[in-house]
């Protein structure tokens, strides 16, 4: 980290100890943005909580390692402009040493991200599981509660509670029945399909064949992905998408890390000037290809799942070696062969149709498109086992975080204080009071006032609390 972002955290820090002091009856949330790619799975829940509770103090906790805190605030502001005069923006580095103790609750989408040791932290996730690695022991004690997307959510962890903790939930994990808030609009019908299309330049009186592959070593983008597009374009007449994993956007450099260091933006914008029916989708969030499209193509992507819960075909490219050898590699003592048979690893392919090569896709398509009454699979069981609250999870999240902060909820997971560091932060903000004061008045009004304003709102420390009553 930059001197410069250091003492800006420092301030931002700084700040934060004073409203904590003075508005002792405030609520304090934070939510884990670590990379621009993850708003899509905190959005709903993040604006919404900003019009419902507009008195609550909000921190946006960051990757200092990735980005500057000017370019995620201008960044996430752009997308989200309801952050704007209302968010504040924490590094990762400060909330990890137990600088922000005092936050009531930490929100978190990527659960690889962890929660924080001295902060009640709900995991709300990423995407349904797939792939086998969605719960670890690391994620299970970093957080003190798991908002679920449904039945099929519970049961991977369940398999991962009877394999890796002797079937038994783990005292200090709470669960709760939330739902996917970020496929609430998606659910609800509210995309135009002929407009996506349209502002695509695609034809909206076609089938629409989306390609949204994983970008893990041993599934079909690194083994096929060019040669698969070509064989489902070559026909001219139906629309063809490609969306690539959230992490992969072209300003992104986790496109390239992530992807095998292929640069597959590159490699399929090229194949894009061949075809006039191929686009390249290059937007952060894939539910407006899902909206507009009628078949989807995919592998171990949980991104089947979404397809599945609007009642929609999904062919699956079989991928062998992903569970031969990526998943080997991370689980060698396990037979990883025979989790192909799982739903929750293999992305849900008994709903869907499974093919072998690139040659049976154009008869599957057909096939699919054909027998809308038997594809997908299990149409009657799949509504109620991908998700809760259909179409209102955002609700249901809403409901729950506002009746924990009102519980004063307690930390149950075991830790420990990180005392040297937040000694040393101390006597730093301490010393920085006594210097700065002048010339921040003088140079930085604006942060001058915030700290003016949390002295002047100790007059009535009880505004808060009443407004949640």
């Amino acid at each position: 980290m930059k001197i410069g972002e250091f003492a800006q955290q420092l301030i931002e820090l700084l700040i934060f100890k004073l409203k904590r002091l003075f508005k002792k009856n405030a609520r304090f949330v934070a939510f884990e943005v670590a990379r621009t790619g993850h708003l899509q799975f905190v959005q709903n829940i993040l604006a919404g909580y900003i019009k419902r509770f507009p008195g609550d103090n909000i921190y946006i906790v960051y990757d200092q390692d990735t980005a500057s805190r000017r370019k995620v605030k201008n960044t996430l502001e752009n997308l989200l402009p309801q952050l704007k005069n209302r968010a504040h923006y924490a590094a990762f580095y400060f909330l990890r040493k137990g600088a922000y103790a005092g936050i009531d609750l930490f929100i978190v989408p990527d659960q690889f991200s962890r929660g924080a040791a001295d902060i009640f932290s709900v995991c709300i996730f990423h995407g349904q599981p797939s792939k086998g690695i969605t719960f670890s022991g690391e994620i299970i004690e970093a957080f003190d509660a798991f908002f679920l997307y449904g039945p099929l959510h519970q049961d991977a962890l369940k398999e991962f509670i009877r394999e890796y903790c002797a079937g038994e939930l783990p005292a200090h994990l709470a669960l709760y029945e939330i739902g996917y808030t970020k496929s609430d609009q998606l659910l609800r019908g509210e995309y135009n399909r002929e407009k996506i299309l349209l502002e695509m330049g695609l034809n909206a009186g076609e089938k629409t064949i989306l390609y949204a592959p994983a970008y893990d070593e041993g599934a079909s983008l690194r083994e096929c992905g060019p040669e698969l597009v070509r064989a489902i374009t070559e026909n001219g007449k139906d629309n063809v998408i490609v969306k690539f994993h959230y992490r992969d956007g072209p300003a992104l450099s986790d496109s390239f890390r992530f992807g095998g260091e292929v640069d597959w933006f590159g490699k399929f914008k090229e194949i894009e000037k061949e075809y006039p029916n191929f686009k390249v989708c290059t937007d952060l969030q894939i539910d407006s290809c899902l909206a507009c499209s009628d078949v989807l193509i995919t592998d171990i992507s949980s991104a089947s799942f979404e397809f599945l819960a609007l009642n929609k075909p999904v062919i699956f490219i079989n991928t062998p070696k992903f569970f031969s050898g990526f998943l080997k590699q991370r689980f060698p003592d396990k037979d990883t062969i025979s989790w192909a048979e799982r739903t929750t690893v293999n992305a849900g392919r008994e709903f869907g149709l499974v093919v072998s090569s690139i040659s049976e896709l154009p008869g599957a398509i057909e096939e699919v498109l054909g027998h809308p009454e038997t594809y997908p699979r299990q149409q009657s069981r799949l509504k109620e086992y991908l998700l809760y609250n259909r179409g209102k999870a955002t609700e249901a999240a809403l409901q729950k975080i506002d009746s924990l902060l009102k519980a004063g909820v307690k930390l149950k997971k075991p830790y420990k204080k990180k005392v040297f560091f937040l000694v040393f932060l101390s006597l730093v903000a301490l010393l920085l009071r006594r210097l700065l004061t002048a010339p921040v008045k003088t140079c930085m009004p604006g942060v001058y006032a915030k700290i003016k304003s949390c002295m002047a709102s100790s007059a009535d420390p009880g505004k808060n609390e009443k407004q949640h009553k």
